[in-house]
């Protein structure tokens, strides 16, 4: 019965035929969209990592014309060492969420244009992600209904 009606649920978000492209083509602009913000938050991370290399540089020339000591450099270095470890980390994180999607969008676009008969086919495992993937709060059955709090944003747009 609820496995009925989730069906019923999953073919009114499958995207209608003759419209891979369009599909293809929004979830590619999204895409983009979302990787050029994290591509300047990039470029805002290494325009800090630059300033703080920097700020060691200018303590280094103070500690050698005499205007600082070297407990006052060395507590500059180690704060800045600390800031461009951790800016260095959150760089790493940026760079490896930015990969190619050619074929993984191909494959989302067929995925979406057999989503029910990738549910029906699909052992639990399958059926729980497909669920989550549309559902992500906690649903509730009382026996008669099937309700949840909220359907994803992304998958309300389709």
């Amino acid at each position: 019965m609820v496995n009925d009606a989730f069906l019923l649920e999953l073919k009114k978000l499958q995207p209608k035929p003759g419209l891979e492209e369009l599909c293809a083509v929004t979830i590619e602009t999204l895409y983009n969209n979302e990787y050029k913000v994290k591509g300047g938050y990039a470029s805002q991370i290494m325009a800090e990592i630059a300033a703080l290399n920097e700020k060691i540089t200018k303590a280094r020339n103070l500690l050698l014309n005499d205007q600082i000591n070297s407990t006052d450099y060395k507590i500059i270095k180690l704060e800045c060492g600390q800031k461009i470890t951790s800016l260095e980390s959150k760089l790493g994180s940026v760079s490896k969420s930015s990969v190619k999607i050619g074929n993984e969008l191909k494959r989302a676009v067929d995925n979406l244009l057999n989503l029910e008969m990738i549910y029906k086919t699909g052992d639990i495992k399958i059926k729980r992600e497909i669920i989550c993937s549309i559902f992500p709060q906690k649903q509730c059955f009382d026996g008669k209904e099937h309700r949840t709090a909220r359907m994803n944003e992304a998958v309300s747009l389709i």
